[in-house]
C-alpha cells in the first residue's frame, strides 16, 4: 500500500462512497499511521479481526 492509496481509501470513507475497509495485517501499522494523521481521526473507528486484519468505518459524529 502506498500514501496515495492509504489517502483514496480514507477519502472514500469520508465521502461515503464505501461503508467500510477491510486492512490485512501486512498493512495494517502503515494504514494506521496514515489514518492517525488525518485532521477528523476521532471520526474513523476500526473494528479487529481474527488473523491481524481490521475492518475501518468513517462516522459524521466523532468517538468520545
Amino acid at each position: 500500500m502506498t500514501e496515495q492509496e492509504a489517502h483514496v481509501i480514507l477519502d472514500e470513507l469520508r465521502n461515503g462512497s464505501i461503508e467500510e475497509y477491510r486492512v490485512g495485517k501486512e498493512d495494517f501499522l502503515f494504514f494506521r499511521t496514515q489514518l492517525t494523521a488525518q485532521k477528523d481521526f476521532m471520526h474513523f473507528s476500526g473494528r479487529a479481526e481474527k488473523g491481524g486484519s481490521a475492518v475501518y468505518t468513517y462516522s459524521e459524529t466523532p468517538r468520545k
